[in-house]
């Protein structure tokens, strides 16, 4: 299902993105426009073995031909449960993952080819990963674990123009710098942990997205 996730992304963002080389760049939106989309993502939290999810939405507001300011919203959440039983004894271990990010992001165009924008990304987000463990086996055990990642982004993307109004894209994003603030809680021991790092980070995410300017 993953690969069959992936094979019709990459159909949706080349597909329309060779139709529109051959388009005359008027094919852009105007000047200022806004434009509504979302799309698929590989997570950072969980890399390319995590597959693309349809979990991405965000505003293009352009500004000018060449400057676009886009907002944009993620959220994903992944459930594991493993229930084993016997004659003896019965476990039961449920995991929940949950990624939220909000980030505000700047798009300059570089250069063009037809109706297709090569464009520097830039901007900040925030973003919260929030994983809890409910282990069952005779009593109960919860550990919750949070990490919050504030960071300076940079990356490339390709957009193009099927017309005026409808856009699709792909963008590859890394974070630059990164504050990240980890914490841990055992609830049977009581256990907690908190640790807060700055780092200069390689964890390079892909977004495939399509927009609808008005």
């Amino acid at each position: 299902m993953t690969r069959l996730l992936t094979i019709t992304a990459l159909c949706l963002i080349f597909a329309p993105t060779a139709l529109a080389e051959d388009k005359d760049p008027s094919a852009r939106p105007e000047a200022v426009s806004l434009g509504l989309g979302g799309g698929m993502s590989l997570p950072q939290s969980s890399g390319f073995r995590g597959g693309m999810s349809f979990d991405v939405a965000s505003a293009r507001l352009r500004l000018a031909d060449n400057f676009t300011i886009e907002p944009m919203i993620k959220y994903s959440s992944r459930k594991d449960e493993d229930d084993r039983s016997s004659d003896r004894s019965s476990s039961s271990d449920r995991d929940i993952l949950t990624t939220t990010k909000i980030a505000l992001n700047t798009r300059n165009r570089l250069g063009d080819r037809g109706a297709v924008d090569l464009l520097m990304l830039g901007g900040v987000s925030y973003q919260k990963l929030a994983e809890e463990n409910n282990l069952t086996e005779g009593k109960s055990d919860q550990t919750t674990a949070d990490a919050t990642t504030l960071s300076l982004e940079w990356g490339v993307g390709l957009e193009g123009f099927v017309n005026p109004h409808w856009s699709v894209g792909v963008d590859a994003v890394n974070p630059l710098v990164s504050i990240r603030n980890e914490s841990y809680k055992d609830d049977d021991s009581d256990n907690a942990s908190n640790l807060q790092t700055l780092t200069l980070s390689f964890d390079p995410s892909i977004r495939v997205l399509s927009h609808i300017y008005f």
